[in-house]
């Protein structure tokens, strides 16, 4: 669980093109700060919702698995799906690689920056699993899987020009403002940029 360091930081505020206070500000208020949870295993969000997606571009129909598995499929997002601890979290994920191994990866926000398994590609990396392997091992990894992924998606100019909400409607969602993202991102870098 190698800890990022000043210096890797650096390379990649020069890569993105923005200041340190920036990463850090995206790295605190995506997973707190840290890449892994407090039993050493890569944070990860499993999302129902896309869950399902992902099974039907497989041709696989979530609805007729849906009142076996209610916990791990939801065709719209839904908050109260979510696992209610990290523990809960890692069992709907094992549980949905019983069904599908490689939608089940691509379902989940992984890392100390919450990358989407279905990004992994935009990531530098060939599927959600190589992703993870590679994530896996430090937390510097992960800071230059977000790297790439900020770079392929067109993304620095936002965080270039502290773009907040621009930042967080594309990189969260449209349901960004529900959490404050972008307010919380601000707050963040005014007490990085310090």
């Amino acid at each position: 669980m190698n800890k990022i360091t000043e210096q890797q930081y650096k390379e990649v505020s020069e890569l993105i093109g923005c200041d340190l206070a920036t990463i850090k500000a995206v790295a605190e208020v995506e997973s707190n700060g840290s890449g892994f949870d407090d039993k050493g295993r890569i944070k990860m969000l499993f999302e129902p919702h896309i869950f399902w997606k992902q099974l039907r571009t497989k041709g696989l129909m979530p609805e007729n698995l849906i009142k076996k598995y209610p916990t791990i499929l939801s065709p719209v997002w839904n908050r109260e799906l979510y696992g209610k601890s990290t523990d809960a979290r890692w069992q709907q994920f094992e549980l949905a690689c019983t069904i599908h191994k490689e939608s089940a990866f691509n379902s989940c926000s992984w890392g100390m920056f919450q990358i989407m398994g279905f990004n992994a590609t935009k990531a530098g990396f060939k599927n959600a699993m190589e992703m993870v392997e590679n994530f896996k091992e430090s937390e510097g990894n992960q800071l230059k899987g977000f790297a790439k992924y900020i770079v392929f998606t067109l993304l620095d100019d936002e965080l270039k020009a502290k773009d907040w909400a621009g930042f967080a409607v594309q990189y969260n969602g449209k349901a960004y403002k529900e959490n404050q993202y972008d307010t919380k991102l601000e707050k963040a870098y005014l007490k990085y940029s310090k």
